[in-house]
């Protein structure tokens, strides 16, 4: 649209359109749990969030809407179970829609749907705002989920074949949204995690605003655009996971023919634990080896704990990333700030730790440091830490 005119029908649209929201509030909309399952193996995790076709206007539950026909239309493609959560708001905007998303853990989720644009479309928002908006909430949802996750924005359906929008000026805020595609189309090319997919028109149903035949179709054409990318995600993942399988089964096997694991403190790796405290001058140091779901402490100072949990344990971390490393700060890190040894005893602000190794390079320890005061990172010198690790180590290849 050229902008000067955009301009002066912002003010009659956007008057427009506040006229007609008043009549879509008083339709029928979902008011179950916002969670949808469909059975079967291996369950793919989606998260639909938007106006529009995510509020599910004229059917009372969601299994009814469109997250029970995604899920249903997703899982006869992939052969795998899907569950789906909706977060719908008739008022979301493509910037509401941003910050939506800071409280949602989208990590847990295998594929983040959008289905903004409509309140956009009816407001014309400017062009190189919508770009501008779009490409940071595609961006937010890459860099929240997991290195699994995908995302698909769902296209502005044609407006005209909403009833309350099909007259002179619902041509205006129609043509306008075809526009928005177009930029999210290029969007969504410019970032390899996301598709665009474009949305059908509505079904016309005399009787009634929409019904459950406009949701089955909206449900399968969002699968057909995103099963055979699920489905090429979830081999990634599966090659991912077999490999982390056989690392941790090789790693594990090199901590049990040490037999090192609950045995006797031993003297000649207390004196290292301690001299390791001394030189990094903090109020812990240990060795500890990773064993299983836990983490034990072949030699220690500074602390009272024999053994942690593996989930709970900053060494953990350092084995499985199989090198060094430090946190200058646990208070700032996403990784600990929550570690209930950092909110409680001992109150680790500060960590450096490196791997100890078995004869075959396996990870199966940690020589580690830890004090309740933080650390400038500069500061920390982990090539002494690393030169200790190695004595810990040839001290465990002597018996090994």
């Amino acid at each position: 649209m050229f902008e000067p005119l955009r301009v002066v029908l912002r003010p009659v649209v956007t008057l427009w359109s506040t006229v007609q929201d008043g009549r879509v509030a008083t339709l029928p909309r979902p008011a179950d749990s916002p969670h949808v399952n469909a059975g079967g193996p291996a369950t793919d995790r989606v998260l639909i969030v938007g106006s529009g076709p995510a509020v599910g206007w004229g059917v009372l539950s969601h299994d009814l809407a469109l997250p029970g026909a995604l899920a249903r239309a997703l899982t006869a493609r992939t052969g795998r179970g899907t569950d789906v959560d909706v977060i719908g708001d008739p008022t979301m905007t493509v910037s509401t829609a941003l910050a939506t998303l800071s409280d949602v853990k989208l990590w847990r989720y295998d594929a983040i749907v959008f289905t903004v644009g409509i309140n956009d479309a009816l407001r014309l928002i400017s062009p190189r705002r919508w770009e501008q908006r779009m490409t940071a909430l595609v961006a937010a949802a890459g860099e929240g989920g997991s290195r699994d996750t995908r995302v698909f924005v769902v296209g502005i359906q044609p407006l005209r074949s909403i009833p309350l929008y099909d007259d002179p000026i619902g041509s205006v805020a129609s043509a306008h949204a075809s526009t928005l595609n177009s930029i999210t189309v290029r969007v969504c090319d410019r970032d390899d995690r996301a598709r665009f997919i474009p949305l059908p028109a509505a079904m016309r149903d005399e009787r009634r605003y929409r019904g459950v035949e406009t949701y089955q179709a909206w449900g399968t054409t969002l699968a057909d655009g995103m099963a055979k990318v699920m489905d090429v995600a979830f081999a990634e993942a599966l090659g991912q996971r077999g490999e982390a399988y056989r690392a941790e089964a090789e790693r594990q096997e090199a901590v049990d023919e040490l037999g090192i694991v609950d045995t006797e403190p031993e003297a000649r790796y207390d004196r290292i634990v301690a001299m390791a405290r001394q030189l990094f001058s903090t109020e812990a140091a240990a060795f500890s080896i990773t064993d299983r779901d836990r983490q034990w402490y072949k030699s220690r100072v500074g602390t009272d704990l024999a053994e942690i949990e593996r989930d709970q344990s900053f060494c953990a971390y350092t084995v499985e990333s199989r090198g060094s490393m430090i946190v200058p700060d646990a208070h700032e890190s996403s990784q600990f700030r929550d570690n209930p040894f950092v909110l409680g005893e001992p109150f680790v602000r500060f960590y450096a730790g490196v791997p100890i190794h078995s004869r075959s390079g396996e990870p199966i320890g940690v020589l580690c440091v830890f004090d309740p005061k933080p650390r400038n990172r500069e500061d920390v010198d982990i090539d002494l830490l690393h030169r200790l690790a190695l004595q810990v180590e040839r001290e465990v290849l002597r018996d090994g």
